[in-house]
């Protein structure tokens, strides 16, 4: 069994049909944690056959650790031993020509293995991602999808901020692969800002974070690279 899983707020008009349709044929099936969305993000999930829970007031823009660990106890409820878990945020989608291959992995992938890992490509417009010492996670390999296990004891990083999406001690066997993960949040001029407000207001003294690329976020003339699809 194959699960998605992913936290929701406010994405109707941003990215959320293109990350459903790639979910839902990837997962056999999605659950969907929703953060008081206003506008219509419920219904847009519901329309994928997707799992939908509510929280009853805003939690991510106080602490986003809470909101983790209630979908993953969501998904855990339901989860049986080597079932795997995919995490993905409303605003990462694979490249449409490797999706063929995450069927693959998650059925041919050696029992050893609890973990497997992507290249997350910061998008800073529809076809360009930002490179430079700041913004690097191209260059390494993150673990979005995890082999739940009823033997092991998870354990959560419990920070307001950046404190990951799945519990730190998910996967000690992960797989790198070379399959690229597009993350459109930062792709507008309006998305960054929003995002740096958010920092400097949840994290000013650089506590959970790294200051300089917090401030790096609104620069005005950043490297880029140019995506292949």
């Amino acid at each position: 069994m194959i699960y998605g899983m992913m936290i929701v707020r406010n994405e109707a008009e941003r990215y959320l049909d293109k990350v459903l349709q790639q979910m839902v044929q990837v997962c056999d099936k999605v659950i969907i944690l929703d953060d008081n969305s206003n506008d219509n993000t419920v219904e847009v999930c519901e329309s994928y056959g997707c799992e939908v829970y509510q929280t009853d007031k805003r939690i991510w823009d106080k602490n986003e650790s809470i909101l983790r660990q209630q979908l993953w106890d969501l998904v855990t409820d339901q989860a049986e031993e080597g079932d795997w878990i995919l995490c993905l945020d409303a605003d990462e989608y694979f490249n449409e020509k490797h999706l063929p291959f995450i069927d693959y992995l998650f059925n041919t992938v050696s029992s050893e293995v609890d973990g497997i890992g992507f290249k997350l490509h910061d998008m800073w417009n529809n076809r360009q991602y930002r490179d430079d010492e700041y913004w690097s996670a191209h260059k390494h390999y993150w673990c979005m999808a995890i082999r739940y296990s009823t033997q092991v004891k998870y354990q959560w990083n419990n920070k307001a901020l950046h404190g990951g999406r799945f519990p730190f001690n998910a996967s000690q066997r992960m797989l790198p692969t070379e399959i690229p993960i597009l993350h459109m949040g930062w792709s507008t001029e309006h998305s960054r800002s929003l995002k740096y407000n958010r920092y400097k207001r949840l994290d000013s003294n650089a506590q959970y974070g790294w200051k300089e690329q917090y401030e790096s976020i609104l620069d005005k003339n950043p490297t880029l690279k140019q995506f292949y699809f």
